[in-house]
């Protein structure tokens, strides 16, 4: 994944330093076994994109503001809006559309940012695992690092030990050398290696032992979970290279996807999750110029779209098949912008937004849901994806039961009652 510095000067990517340098970072090194199994990449936007710059064309709505240099475009069976400064959008959807889907019009029910955030993700204001969480916890193959968090928000509940961050600091590897303890306001002078050994065989032991006597439910999960945690991190030491490898920067997309895709490809994770904040780190939160930002950001990640595309394509799952088979890419944002601009050229708040889809196991070429000319989600029927009045109206939990059928888990098991959205599986 190439990529131009702030010089303009083109930096390598990691996959072309590795061919260069003999695959250090991977030399030796067994891949992680077990059976083949639908993996997810969550690309999330942060502060709410505008779905009138790509995903919803609204044109001739009296309640619709749309931008007067956008048009009405179609590529392998998706309508989306075209503009003359979003080429990016458009090539990637002349390329790519056999493999990709578009929600439309479901609700996030909330206009305040975190809230709308945490509904996004686990379809409730309460307690709840996310849905990487729960497809992380729901696996059938033990893996180190079951959900990584590159970057940006996470909820677990259950699944809190199956959650790992790699930290903004690129933390992770120092803690799990034990150089992070020198590094504290406080430091502490590391023990001798023969005092250290012994006290992480007592700790080792006394979590084997707890994980066995504790009373039965919550308490015995908590321990085993933390027996679980100490095993894995005794086996994560042999990734600390690739680990300590990863962009620490919060504004280095590239970067921080391609550690996303080290450990989708070795099979350490099944889900990882990867925050985009625009060009400069701008934010998605356009109260002012709207379509310039939204146009610049979309643009920006639109082509690095299409870069993750052919690292999918062409990255060897454990599985022998190339990750575009098994990993499926979800791109959302947590809110959509008002369909009438304010006073600054700006678009507040809006409830109803849109997802993108791609990857394994997504219906490509299709385009579900809709926004009427308010700017409001229509009803959809879930199985054909039209719209239809007596349909369903989409809200965030239907869309996170479509991930869980598409993980292979039960969503009535996590949400009751709400209805999966057949129309955007294959």
């Amino acid at each position: 994944m190439a990529r131009r510095s702030a010089s303009g000067v083109w930096v390598a990517s990691r996959r072309e330093l590795l061919a260069l340098t003999g695959g250090a970072l991977l030399a030796g090194r067994a891949r992680a076994e077990g059976p083949a199994e639908r993996q997810f990449l969550f690309l999330f936007c942060d502060g709410g994109w505008d779905p009138l710059c790509v995903f919803s064309p609204v044109f001739g709505a009296d309640g619709v503001d749309m931008d007067p240099l956008a048009t009405l475009a179609q590529a392998g069976g998706i309508s989306f809006v075209d503009h003359p400064q979003r080429p990016a959008v458009r090539a990637f959807f002349e390329r790519h559309a056999d493999r990709t889907a578009v929600l439309n019009g479901f609700e996030v029910q909330s206009v305040a940012h975190e809230r709308c955030q945490q509904l996004l993700f686990t379809g409730t204001a309460g307690a709840a695992d996310d849905w990487g969480a729960i497809l992380a916890g729901s696996s059938a193959v033990e893996r180190l690092l079951p959900q990584v968090v590159v970057s940006g928000p996470a909820w677990s509940d259950q699944f809190g030990d199956k959650v790992v961050r790699v930290g903004t600091s690129g933390q992770l590897p120092s803690l799990l050398d034990g150089s992070a303890l020198a590094r504290g306001a406080h430091p502490i002078t590391p023990r001798p290696a023969d005092a250290a050994a012994r006290m992480e065989a007592y700790v080792q032991a006394r979590a084997a032992a707890a994980a066995t006597r504790a009373r039965p439910g919550w308490e015995r999960v908590i321990h085993a979970g933390y027996r679980d945690a100490l095993a894995r991190g005794a086996s994560l030491a042999a990734y600390g290279d690739l680990l300590s490898a990863a962009s620490p920067d919060p504004f280095d997309l590239l970067g921080q996807l391609a550690l996303a895709l080290d450990c989708l490809e070795l099979g350490l994770t099944r889900c990882a999750s990867v925050r985009y904040l625009g060009v400069w780190g701008l934010g998605w939160d356009t109260h002012a110029d709207n379509d310039e930002v939204q146009t610049m950001h979309f643009e920006e990640l639109f082509g690095h779209l299409d870069e993750l595309v052919g690292e999918l394509d062409t990255r060897i799952g454990t599985d022998g098949l190339p990750l575009s088979q098994s990993v499926t890419v979800v791109v959302c944002s947590e809110m959509g912008r008002d369909p009438k601009l304010n006073e600054w050229d700006g678009r507040h708040h809006w409830t109803y937004t849109s997802a993108m889809l791609f990857g394994a196991g997504v219906a490509g070429g299709r385009v579900v849901g809709a926004l009427d000319g308010a700017g409001r989600g229509q009803a959809v029927d879930p199985a054909r994806g039209d719209v239809d009045a007596a349909g369903v109206a989409l809200t965030s939990a239907n869309l996170g039961a479509t991930l869980l059928q598409l993980g292979g888990v039960d969503p009535e098991a996590w949400l009751p009652g709400v209805v999966p959205i057949d129309a955007l599986q294959s």
